[in-house]
């Protein structure tokens, strides 16, 4: 996988096959977080997505991204669906106080509630003591409603990508993080011997094997506060 910088500071996320051709345009992120270029097509201005570019979306289609990162645009995290499907896999709404999609806190019934949608119809599972017990009964129904749809994004939220923490003097650390945790660039991290140190870059490589590796390059810890 590969970067390609965009506005706002954000940077996309490609498959290495795709970069040459993607990095012809100038991107944009919106304020939704999807990324854009504006080109000229049959004589008008035609704004073009790069998830849809990417997954070659046919007309009257949708491109879900699977994990919910608008910026990761590789095939693995992009599949083509209907409206209703690009619909299910929302995030979790921004009023949710509960920290679990589809569970919300009832003030009639004081317990929280569990809640899916279904073909735009608001389907009530019960009322619960715990958050947690409320979104065991939302996943249950998920699952039910919306079978492989739900288990792919699971899994794509669940993939674990080898990092290489690349420092001065050559120093190294080493270990996994599923890849919506991966830190990025202004991002600071802190190891197990107290140093903080601020990511001043990242690079996904593909090794021999065809693992993806993200190498993350961190400034020294006096610099963070200089």
């Amino acid at each position: 996988m590969k970067e390609i910088q965009t506005s706002r500071g954000k940077v996309a996320i490609v498959d290495d096959d795709k970069f040459e051709y993607l990095s012809q345009f100038k991107w944009y992120c919106t304020k939704f977080g999807y990324i854009q270029t504006t080109q000229i097509v049959d004589g008008k201005k035609t704004n073009l997505w790069m998830h849809r570019m990417v997954a070659n979306t046919p007309p009257g289609m949708k491109t879900d991204h699977i994990n919910g990162d608008k910026q990761l645009n590789t095939i693995e995290n992009l599949r083509t669906c209907t409206t209703a499907e690009n619909m299910r896999n929302r995030s979790m709404q921004k009023n949710n106080t509960s920290g679990y999609k589809g569970v919300f806190w009832s003030i009639r019934g004081k317990k929280w509630r569990a809640q899916i949608t279904v073909n735009k119809k608001a389907i009530h599972l019960g009322l619960f003591d715990d958050p947690k017990e409320a979104y065991e009964a939302y996943k249950l129904a998920a699952d039910a409603y919306f079978g492989d749809f739900v288990q792919q994004e699971a899994a794509m939220n669940e993939r674990k990508i080898k990092i290489v923490f690349r420092t001065y003097g050559n120093r190294e650390y080493r270990e996994e993080r599923v890849l919506a945790e991966i830190p990025k660039p202004g991002d600071e991290v802190q190891f197990e011997d107290g140093e903080v140190f601020r990511v001043s870059g990242r690079t996904f490589v593909t090794d021999t094997l065809g693992e993806t590796i993200c190498d993350i390059y961190l400034d020294k810890p006096e610099s963070i506060h200089a």
